[in-house]
């Protein structure tokens, strides 16, 4: 079974650059990826029955979950991870789920 992604920053990167409305919002914001997790860098949501597929600007990629991870909690940009590993940073704080605008598709 596939783990849901979700979108988060930190604390810090939605108090110096505000938090997207929606999927396009994504667009005009610092976007963190692992092409090894997504396939690339296009963001796929779920909207009322309808998928959206957000490519994202390519601020920085990384090869590796936990390198991404790490640059989202220290407000470098926003992340697209699966749910399983922000359980505890959302839990303590150390990130936010972002993007309150629709529940991201399971994982690509």
């Amino acid at each position: 079974m596939r783990s849901p992604f979700i979108v988060v920053a930190s604390p810090e990167y939605v108090k110096n650059y505000g938090e997207p409305d929606q999927p396009a919002d994504l667009l005009r914001h610092r976007c963190l990826f692992a092409a090894t997790l997504t396939g690339g860098n296009e963001w796929i949501f779920n909207r009322d029955g309808e998928t959206e597929i957000i490519k994202v600007p390519k601020t920085l990629e990384v090869a590796d979950s936990d390198l991404l991870l790490q640059g989202v909690k220290y407000g470098a940009g926003i992340g697209y991870l699966p749910a399983f590993l922000l359980q505890n940073a959302l839990a303590n704080g150390r990130l936010l789920p972002s993007c309150q605008i629709s529940v991201p598709a399971t994982g690509a």
